[in-house]
């Protein structure tokens, strides 16, 4: 069995998950890339990546030769903890990394995405509950946000369809239950998997595994905002409706986890 403690730490920065507070743990344990979300540089990517979006802030390739040309970049830096903010690589798992990520409620990571991006969409992230819902027709997010990027650059490349009813830009269709099952078989195979309503009792439990872990303490929300927002959201049934539709596969993810022993 590999040692758990050797291997280089790969964190699936899920996009409003939690990711800037992993990573400046991290950076109080390791050597880790210089940026905000500990992200591997662009210039250290094998190549560019089919479709960059949502925030695609890294791409380690693709193939088991590209993956190894990323980590050989890693190692000449010395880091030991390195971040991927775009999907994972179909060529997961790569055996020098430790794999960590962790999920968020769906509902709640879709209402902070959109307050993190004002002006998107042509004037959408505002603020209010119809902007919200119009956020959610132009479809920058898509349906099932985290069940994407854990089915991985296959779900990227063959799901995307130009619709010129949504403006400039490429719109998933719908993720099919093949793909929902494909990234729950991904998840499975991660080290450690932690949900953000109970990312301390995640962060003790990777310290069994990891122990340079021991003894972190979860700092306060980095980049919460606007919460009185975001519960007025949260209550207004007809975005709600309208949210639930996107997210069934999310739910369905984020549910085999939460509220549960961690699972390894």
């Amino acid at each position: 069995m590999l040692n758990v403690t050797a291997r280089v730490v790969y964190f699936l920065h899920l996009h409003k998950a939690g990711g800037t507070t992993i990573c400046s743990m991290a950076k109080a344990i390791y050597a880790t890339p210089n940026n905000n979300n500990c992200n591997v540089p662009r210039d250290m990517w094998y190549n560019e990546p089919f479709q960059v979006r949502y925030q695609h802030a890294a791409y380690f390739g693709n193939s088991q030769e590209q993956m190894t040309s990323v980590y050989e970049n890693v190692l000449s830096h010395k880091w030991e903890f390195a971040a991927n903010e775009g999907s994972l690589e179909d060529a997961f798992p790569f055996k020098d990394y430790f794999y960590i990520t962790v999920l968020r409620n769906p509902i709640d990571l879709y209402i902070s995405a959109y307050l993190f991006m004002p002006g998107f969409g042509g004037g959408m992230g505002k603020g209010s509950r119809s902007d919200f819902r119009d956020w959610l027709d132009v479809g920058w997010y898509g349906d099932n946000f985290m069940t994407r990027r854990l089915c991985g650059h296959a779900c990227n490349s063959i799901n995307y369809n130009f619709s010129s009813a949504k403006g400039d830009h490429l719109v998933p269709t719908p993720l099919s239950l093949k793909q929902y099952e494909r990234a729950v078989s991904n998840l499975r195979r991660f080290d450690v998997v932690m949900t953000l309503e109970s990312l301390q009792v995640g962060i003790n439990k990777l310290a069994t595994l990891r122990p340079e872990w021991r003894h972190t303490v979860v700092p306060p929300r980095l980049n919460a905002m606007n919460p009185t927002t975001h519960q007025w959201i949260r209550d207004d049934p007809v975005a709600m409706k309208e949210l639930s539709a996107k997210i069934h596969f999310d739910s369905l993810l984020y549910n085999l986890y939460s509220n549960k022993p961690m699972r390894f």
